[in-house]
Formats: C-alpha cells, structure tokens, sequence
C-alpha cells in the first residue's frame, strides 16, 4: 500500500521524528520516479547522437562516390597497362585473363562500342597490343575459359573480326558489383535508424 505525502507527513511529525526525517524518506520513495527519468533522457540523447553519426557517415560515403570511381577508373587503367595478353603467366596478366573470363568483360571501358574502333589494349597502349590479326585478347572471347582460351588465339570469329566477345568494359562490371553491396549497407544503416526512431518514440 502506497502511503500519500500528506498523511506520511502527519504521522512522521506526530511520533516527532521531525520534517527532516520526512524529507529522507519522500527522496527515498521518489528516487525510482528520477532514476527513470535521467535514464530516459539518457537514452534519447545517445539514441540521436548515434543517428546523426549514421547519417553523417551516409552522407560522406555519397559525397566522395563520384571521386571513389574516378580513382577506381584510373587504377584500372594504370594496371591494364601491365597486361602482357592471354598466354602470359605473370600475376597481373593472369588475373585480368581471369577478371575477363569470370566477369564477363574486355579491358576498363566498353571495347568497339556501337561498332566503334575503340580499345583500351591499343590506346593506353597495354604491353600488350593487337598484333598479326588479333585485335582482342583471346579471354575476351565467349565462352572462353582457362582451359580453353589457348584455342581462341587467333580466331576467326572473336579476336580477328572482332566479335562474339565481351563488349562491356570491366570497370562498369567491377562497380556494379561495388554499387550492389553498398546498397546492401545503405539499406542496413537506413533500417537502423528508423528502428531507433521508433525505439526513441515508444
């Protein structure tokens, strides 16, 4: 049974104990009431400082993803340059041979677009370069896979024509993948904050 202030009060000066003694136990009695109170307030302060970092971490990673595909652009770029065709056995000409084969792509940017004459090997120029009736690398070639790309070196219908290869650059297929899993994350981040919105509310 809850007592009220003003019959506590009574009863507390009428055996003597005195208002000091009163004032103790109202503290006492209150304190869960203040303790809730401050733990709340707390809560809700935190609650928004973590929503404003999210959304300042959000707002960063859109403002520097334009530069981000620069620099990825260009890093590619400088890389293909090493490129020493399909046959090489080095590090960097292997994984791109691979990079071509898995990923379904031919250099950085899209190579002969809209019938264009446009390639990555002939203009950086790559160690590389079209040479005899080759104008593409052999792993840029359909259906071409580690075992069999030997046997699309100079064919007639994909590196000499060239055609029945991979028009799309790898650049635009790597950033689709980055893309794709950053939305993933927005996604999270975005869930994250309504749920403590709600959470604040409630």
């Amino acid at each position: 049974m809850v007592v009220e202030a003003p019959v506590l009060y009574r009863v507390i000066t009428t055996a003597g104990v005195g208002p000091v003694l009163y004032r103790v136990i109202t503290m006492v009695v209150e304190a869960p009431v203040l303790y809730r109170v401050i733990t709340t307030a707390g809560f809700i302060v935190l609650a928004v400082i973590f929503i404003l970092l999210q959304g300042v971490t959000i707002g960063l990673w859109l403002s520097v993803r334009t530069k981000a595909d620069l620099w990825l652009r260009g890093k590619m770029l400088d890389l293909l340059k090493n490129y020493a065709g399909p046959e090489a056995t080095d590090s960097t000409s292997n994984g791109w041979n691979i990079l071509f084969m898995k990923a379904r792509c031919c250099g950085v940017n899209a190579q002969y677009e809209n019938g264009g004459t446009n390639d990555d090997f002939t203009e950086l120029p790559t160690t590389w370069t079209p040479s005899g009736t080759d104008k593409l690398p052999a792993s840029c070639c359909q259906g071409a896979s580690t075992s069999t790309v030997s046997t699309y070196v100079s064919s007639s219908t994909c590196t000499q024509t060239p055609s029945n290869f991979y028009t799309e650059g790898c650049y635009s297929r790597v950033k689709h993948y980055i893309d794709t899993y950053s939305l993933v994350t927005i996604i999270a981040a975005g869930s994250g904050i309504m749920v403590e919105l709600l959470e604040t509310k409630f």
